[in-house]
């Protein structure tokens, strides 16, 4: 899976935004706002990766539980998915 083309992430205030671009922008008219664990998530499925890759990607930077790792990337794809800001 991997980010559509044309989401742009970027920090804003001590947090990151992320907004659609381009051709994406015809489809998603939102933002999404996110911490620094939510945009690293976001920089990770920049390139084409697996929800364990991101998973273990995440265990190694923040040293937190696997089930609370878990639960944030559940709850950050299906917010992509629903917004049809992946490539599946």
């Amino acid at each position: 899976m991997k980010l559509k083309e044309g989401l742009v992430l970027r920090p804003l205030g001590g947090k990151y935004v992320a907004v659609a671009t381009g051709k994406l922008t015809s489809t998603f008219h939102g933002m999404i706002r996110l911490n620094e664990t939510g945009a690293s998530m976001m920089n990770l499925l920049k390139e084409d990766t697996t929800k364990e890759e991101v998973i273990n990607n995440l265990m190694k930077e923040y040293q937190a539980d696997q089930t609370e790792i878990e639960k944030d990337v559940d709850t950050l794809l299906t917010n992509l998915k629903d917004n049809g800001l992946l490539d599946e």
